[in-house]
């Protein structure tokens, strides 16, 4: 979480059942986020005692895995599933066709599902009876709302989907192209033959005006109001032995198996310092200047020794945030004034210019050991995937 909050106050062992607001008093964003807490806590449970771990509805179940036409990629059905009581959308919704030829659409638009097409995007051309039929797109011309698509329509197919008159183009989600990847996209499937288990990691990530601009109220002349917590799933796939293991859905290797639980732990406290007679009188070497209530984020970006961790704090209860523009290897420049975050070890910065030293850190693979050791909470997630959810194996070969 990077807002702006004071505290965060839900417990699940309290058993609240809701928030009650009194005439008079102070409001405080806390006891708001507090009751959404509560009901997001009584609605997962819900969907997990009535659905299970993991599940889908029959008529709109989603994320079925197959192989692309060239075999190039995994393609993912649209639809629905539940993870751990989280719903997660792989969604459809159609364009419809202005002109058809048989490698060229001319659409009504050319932004689906909040996501424009774009060079490699896997679609679905059908109509009324016809199709569908599957291609990707290669070139887009923004300025005509056409696309170019391969492999191209058949005559008669093509003949038919024209006669139809509601032609329609979808997007089709696929392993190389799902959105919200975290970290670079992969070039393409692994070119190891085995025998690969295909899982949904799923987790909630917060969201401000920083990163999608529309939250922000424009009438307001500027300043940001409330942030937004968005559900986040991927794919991703998990070697499990050679593509000719005799594998079924009874023999596949308990989660526990691909990674371990994160058993991290964090203290902090104030610098120790000899104890004052007065109660109420804060040691001058402690840490603590100021009067203000203090709500921080701590993140781990190296792991090692003590001495060798880096690691960044972060003031969430402040009023600014801002938004890096550009990168160079020791600086950041940001939009506009300065941010109370920071890579350790602090470095001195710069209030007219904008620019903040950091320290250089090497770049992780979102599936690397150490990436998945500080992501527990998406671990955990993928673990109520993989257990309830009897998946056959997917066979990838190069």
């Amino acid at each position: 979480m990077k807002g702006d909050l004071t505290r965060m106050t839900f417990r699940r062992e309290k058993h609240y059942s809701g928030v009650v607001m009194q005439q008079g008093r102070v409001q405080l964003d806390a006891d708001w986020n507090e009751q959404v807490d509560i009901e997001t806590h009584l609605d997962q449970t819900t969907r997990v005692d009535v659905i299970g771990r993991c599940g889908m509805p029959e008529d709109d179940a989603g994320f079925e895995v197959t192989p692309s036409p060239d075999q190039s990629d995994l393609l993912l059905s649209p639809g629905r599933a539940y993870v751990d009581g989280i719903l997660c959308e792989n969604d459809d919704s159609p364009i419809s066709v202005e002109k058809l030829a048989a490698g060229q659409a001319q659409l009504a638009a050319l932004v689906a599902d909040g996501r424009a097409l774009t060079e490699g995007t896997w679609i679905e051309i059908a109509a009324t009876g016809v199709g569908p039929f599957t291609a990707r797109i290669e070139s887009v011309d923004a300025a005509d709302l056409e696309i170019g698509f391969a492999p191209t329509l058949a005559a008669a197919d093509l003949t038919s989907l024209q006669n139809a008159g509601d032609a329609v183009v979808r997007r089709t989600g696929s392993y190389l192209t799902q959105p919200d990847y975290p970290g670079v996209p992969p070039a393409g499937i692994s070119a190891d033959d085995g025998m690969y288990l295909a899982y949904l990691d799923v987790w909630e990530r917060h969201v401000t005006a920083l990163e999608d601009s529309e939250i922000r109220e424009i009438a307001l002349g500027g300043p940001d109001t409330a942030s937004r917590t968005q559900t986040v799933w991927q794919v991703k796939l998990q070697r499990l032995g050679d593509a000719t293991a005799d594998l079924t859905c009874a023999t596949v290797p308990d989660w526990s198996s691909f990674i371990d639980e994160s058993t991290a732990l964090l203290r902090a406290r104030a610098q120790p310092e000899t104890t004052s007679a007065d109660l109420c009188t804060i040691p001058p070497g402690a840490g603590y200047r100021r009067l203000e209530n203090q709500l921080y984020r701590v993140e781990i970006h190296d792991s090692g020794s003590v001495p060798a961790i880096s690691s960044s704090r972060c003031q969430l209860a402040s009023p600014l945030s801002v938004l890096a523009r550009r990168l160079r290897p020791r600086a950041v420049a940001v939009s506009a004034g300065s941010a109370r975050c920071g890579r350790s070890p602090a470095a001195a910065s710069s209030s007219t210019t904008n620019r903040h030293p950091v320290q250089p850190s090497t770049a992780r693979s979102p599936d690397s050991p150490a990436t998945k050791a500080s992501q527990t909470r998406r671990c955990s997630r993928s673990a109520g995937a993989i257990r309830p959810r009897c998946s056959s194996p997917v066979a990838v070969s190069s």
